[in-house]
C-alpha cells in the first residue's frame, strides 16, 4: 500500500497540519516494529529511514496515543 503524503496546509493561527497523516505514521511504524527493514520501508513509502525509526520509537512508547494532537495553553 503506497499512500501519498498530505502536504502541509496552513490552518488558523499560522499553524500547519502534519505532512503525513497520523494513520500513515502508525501503519509504517507498525510495519517496522513487526520486523520490516527501515531501508525497505523508506523506498516503499519515499520517507527517510531515520523518520521511520523515529515514528517507530514514538509508537513503541505511546502506543495508541501516538501522534495525538496536543492541547496548547491559550493566553487570555
Amino acid at each position: 500500500m503506497k499512500c501519498p503524503p498530505i502536504v502541509g496546509q496552513p490552518i488558523t493561527g499560522g499553524l500547519f497540519i502534519s505532512k503525513y497523516s497520523r494513520d500513515l505514521k502508525i501503519i509504517i511504524a507498525n510495519e517496522f516494529l513487526s520486523g520490516e527493514s527501515s531501508e525497505i520501508l523508506s523506498k516503499k513509502y519515499a520517507i527517510s529511514a531515520r523518520q521511520i525509526r523515529y515514528w517507530s520509537q514514538v509508537v513503541a512508547i505511546h502506543g495508541g496515543n501516538a501522534f495525538q494532537p496536543t492541547p496548547h495553553l491559550r493566553h487570555l
